[in-house]
């Protein structure tokens, strides 16, 4: 996901900013929500372990999570 951010960044510096790509800025949506439904499939199918892989998986989704906060600021140029 934060290679998406680094390949079409928009340059913040710039007066006038371009509109950011359209597939660039659905992408980390689809990320999340792709990690979330195999997340998903995964708990299901640890029978026995699940707290283990409900544990793994939220961790993963708290990353991604974040790592999209990242790749939007730099998909927009609007950093905080």
């Amino acid at each position: 996901m934060l290679a998406i951010g680094v390949i079409w960044a928009l340059d913040p510096s710039s007066v006038q900013r371009g509109k950011p790509n359209f597939f660039a800025a659905w992408t980390p949506d689809g990320l999340l929500i792709v990690s979330l439904i195999l997340g998903i499939y995964w708990i299901y199918r640890m029978k026995g372990l699940r707290w283990f892989g409900a544990s793994i998986t939220l961790v993963a989704l708290w990353m991604l999570y974040w790592a999209g906060c990242i790749t939007t600021m730099a998909l927009s140029g609007y950093w905080l």
